[in-house]
């Protein structure tokens, strides 16, 4: 009996583990696949609190929505080694453009008191590539692999007009993707906060500095590095905390919450 138990114990102890490592990161091309019943649409956020989200739709990509205001609610967290949120507020501000990959609540589905059915879920990002942001007349982001894994990827960057007519004709693929107007996003780094690190790439071999600022204003700088690192973090007082990273061409910034 207790060889029973120990062995169950330790095979969801493996499961666990596995499900928290990315063998591979997906690009938005390839998560298209993996989610394959899901909505894909282009829209303009114009509403978010704690809860949720709301998209005004801009073009429907794949499925289908007859709304022209849909609603995208928080995930379920769940527990990757440490809490991971799955706020719908993160996929951008109000009046970002986004182009968004959403799975829709079903009575089947349901997950949490505050779901809607016929409404939207956030979809996970652990893994996968789940939106872009449209800046101006292009789309920035993991548009397609490039090759390698999680955190050594290349952002891309295409003409709007070019990834929609792929979808119009019908030839949405990874190969498409690759070929067309693609080139170096700027800013040239971007980081994620997961399981109490901050985990930094950067597709340029320059010198950055990485600065965590609190409520106060108060700067603590946190070193120069380059290429791609992991920063631990967890050790700090709960709070709101901003994180900053520099280099002569870019600077990016970003709102973290600690519990």
């Amino acid at each position: 009996m207790k060889r029973t138990l120990l062995s169950i114990l330790l095979a969801v102890t493996v499961q666990l583990t596995f499900a928290c490592t990315c063998s591979q990161f997906h690009s938005f091309c390839s998560t298209t696949f993996n989610q394959e019943n899901d909505l894909i649409i282009s829209g303009k956020i114009v509403y978010l609190d704690t809860l949720s989200i709301k998209i005004s739709v801009i073009e429907i990509f794949k499925g289908q929505e007859t709304n022209n205001t849909i609603t995208i609610w928080n995930g379920t967290e769940f527990d990757c080694n440490n809490i991971f949120p799955m706020k719908a507020n993160e996929l951008g501000n109000v009046n970002d453009t986004i182009i968004v990959i959403l799975p829709r609540i079903t009575n089947e589905n349901l997950e949490n008191s505050w779901d809607v059915v016929g409404d939207y879920r956030r979809p996970i990002p652990l893994c996968f590539s789940p939106s872009l942001h449209v800046i101006g007349d292009s789309i920035i982001g993991m548009i397609n692999n490039s090759g390698l894994s999680y955190p050594y990827w290349s952002f891309k960057k295409m003409l709007y007009n070019d990834f929609s007519q792929l979808w119009s004709n019908g030839q949405i693929d990874c190969t498409g993707l690759v070929s067309v107007h693609e080139e170096l996003m700027k800013p040239q780094i971007d980081f994620v906060i997961f399981n109490q690190q901050i985990r930094i790439s950067s597709n340029s071999n320059e010198e950055f500095n990485v600065q965590i600022i609190d409520i106060m204003g108060s700067h603590q700088n946190l070193g120069n590095y380059r290429g791609s690192i992991s920063i631990p973090f967890g050790n700090r007082k709960p709070g709101v905390y901003i994180i900053s990273i520099n280099n002569s061409k870019s600077s990016v910034r970003k709102k973290i919450t600690i519990n």
